[in-house]
């Protein structure tokens, strides 16, 4: 049985999977996306003419034994690896993926199968995604997983090698609990600018404000937002479309139990944002290079640097995975993704 606001079930999430990839090297993988879990603020999804079209993320072991494989299975997915052959086209695929100055992934969003629904999909390794996790260096998957998503497939837990093991672990006590304190700590930022007098001591927000808040940090600095290519109703949808909210509510149930039990973060989501204590509570539960940022002689001057910093971490992964497009899937395909998004951005404002 489905969840409200539900697009796709799982058992149809994992044939897809099972069916289209070589899945020997799938260690793990998840759904998300307006084709797995409505964006829609009304119940109803009906006069929606938009064929629906499902975002998977693939996690593997090895990518070149996966890319060598997927190519010998679905070498209408490539572009110019599939003029290399097989075995140096998979090279480059990994190469491409792994080895370049974005992040990590060898994505193909621009495959539409000829069936629905359509998929497209992305390829990461898993040490590389435990990476992204933890320390946030390109925001890309982590910023999609600050967010609910629907697991496909996790072979990691029987498996003796760590990264594989951490994938789970590495979600539910770095990037989750990271992802809580910068809404909070960003959130209170914007409280004291908002106020002309000296700002309360105590923060208080709605909770569908602090989910919001989570939901835009991936889309920070990212262009396509900036162009017009995303619809400008995006961050809401995430949160208040059917079922989102208590999706959300769920996925920060433990780090927001854990800042409850600690006298951080009260029941009614406020926390007092002046305290030493608390904020330092906060910072410490970001990624290194962030918690570098922390001044607790000037607090505001901190979140005004860790406001800063996020764009320039979310910026060049979006920038460099849509012209890596171009080699992954082709300039024809990624013109017409391009349109799509665009289109998309136009008819929602």
């Amino acid at each position: 049985m489905q969840q409200t606001g539900q697009l796709t079930a799982v058992d149809e999430l994992r044939e897809i999977v099972e069916t289209t990839f070589p899945n020997e090297e799938i260690a793990f993988s998840f759904g998300y996306g307006s084709g797995v879990l409505s964006q829609q603020l009304s119940s109803s999804t009906t006069g929606d003419d938009e064929i629906k079209v499902i975002d998977l993320i693939l996690v593997v072991r090895d990518s070149r034994k996966f890319h060598r494989d997927n190519l010998q299975l679905n070498p209408d997915h490539y572009a110019v690896p599939r003029v290399l052959g097989t075995e140096v086209g998979a090279s480059y695929a990994t190469w491409l993926q792994r080895h370049n100055v974005d992040n990590n992934i060898f994505c193909n969003p621009r495959i539409y199968f000829n069936v629905t629904p359509r998929i497209k999909y992305g390829v990461v390794q898993a040490e590389d995604l435990s990476v992204d996790l933890v320390d946030w260096k390109y925001l890309y998957l982590a910023g999609r997983m600050h967010k609910p998503v629907v697991t496909i497939v996790d072979n990691t837990r029987p498996s003796a090698t760590s990264h594989m093991d951490s994938i789970q672990y590495q979600q539910d006590n770095h990037n989750l609990p990271a992802a809580l304190s910068t809404a909070l700590l960003l959130l209170s930022l914007q409280n004291e600018q908002e106020e002309n007098d000296e700002s309360p001591t105590t923060a208080q927000f709605a909770e569908a404000a602090v989910y919001q808040q989570i939901a835009a940090i991936s889309y920070t600095g990212d262009f396509r937002t900036a162009l017009g290519a995303e619809d400008p109703r995006k961050i809401q949808k995430l949160v208040e479309s059917p079922g989102q909210l208590e999706r959300f509510r769920d996925l920060y149930a433990v780090p927001a139990a854990h800042l409850h039990q600690a006298g951080i973060l009260s029941m009614d989501w406020s926390w007092d944002a002046k305290s030493p204590t608390a904020r330092s509570h906060l910072w410490r539960a970001l990624p290194p290079s962030l918690r570098a940022l922390e001044d607790m002689n000037d607090t505001q001057t901190a979140s005004l640097k860790l406001a800063a910093a996020l764009p320039t971490i979310v910026a060049p992964a979006a920038r460099y995975q849509s012209f890596k497009g171009l080699f992954t899937a082709g300039v024809r395909k990624s013109a017409k993704y391009a349109a799509r998004k665009f289109s998309k951005g136009l008819t929602a404002k």
